[in-house]
């Protein structure tokens, strides 16, 4: 006996060709005339759509014509005479805080994109004293140069970079060349050959006490532990007498 065999969504896609649709709702768990309705929204356990009224675009227009008379008759006017004093120092004061916030506000960004950028463009030239007196004194104002001595003092240092940038830029052979003309530390302020020997051995006699000691050099101020507590204390058992 041969039983009729379902057809299979395969089976009609092999059948119709190009005219099969694919249809999920065709099995739905819902009667026939409400198997292919819209999906209702849910919220909070309540279909939406038993809550949707189908006069809500004119109640809506009819709102909009409402308000608009209010506006027009002048009802959302704030009427100045009805407020009190109380209220209007709350106002004042409420206002001059927000204008002095906004003033905070943009001295910190002023401060913090002055922070970023140079304080003097490198490009720009540095006057000396006598321009800037002269200048001064076109705008009629007298200056008096001795107290200006900041000027110097600028100068000075700036003469200082110059010499350091010297220094690091100049090549490890003009470094040694100037290493070698110097005198060595152990030779300077010594008259002759006699007088360094001399020297030498006095500073080996200085150091005899500490090597005695074990120490490593002048600066060596280390106690050393002849019996560490952790090995020569408790009571001591079988096996290895390094540790008790």
């Amino acid at each position: 006996m041969e039983t009729d065999k379902r057809k299979l969504e395969r089976d009609l896609e092999a059948e119709l060709g190009d005219d099969y649709i694919l249809d999920l709702k065709k099995h739905y768990d819902l009667p026939e005339e409400e198997r292919y309705d819209d999906i209702p929204e849910v919220w909070n356990g309540h279909n939406i759509a038993d809550y949707v009224d189908p006069e809500i675009e004119k109640k809506l227009a009819q709102i909009e014509v409402e308000e608009e008379a209010l506006e027009t008759a002048g009802f959302y006017e704030e009427d100045e005479s009805e407020e009190d004093d109380e209220a209007r120092d709350i106002r004042e004061t409420a206002e001059a805080i927000r204008a002095k916030k906004k003033v905070m506000h943009l001295q910190s960004r002023v401060k913090k994109r002055a922070a970023r950028n140079p304080r003097l463009p490198r490009t720009a030239k540095t006057s000396d004293l006598d321009t800037l007196c002269a200048s001064m004194a076109e705008r009629g104002m007298e200056v008096d140069q001795s107290q200006l001595s900041f000027a110097e003092r600028s100068r000075s240092q700036s003469d200082a970079r110059r010499a350091l940038k010297r220094r690091r830029d100049e090549t490890p052979a003009t470094s040694r060349a100037r290493s070698s003309s110097r005198v060595p530390r152990d030779q300077s302020g010594v008259r002759d050959e006699a007088q360094a020997t001399k020297a030498r051995k006095l500073a080996k006699l200085s150091m005899r006490q500490k090597n005695m000691h074990g120490k490593a050099g002048e600066a060596d101020r280390h106690i050393h532990e002849k019996k560490p507590k952790h090995l020569f204390s408790g009571k001591r058992k079988s096996g290895k007498t390094q540790r008790r």
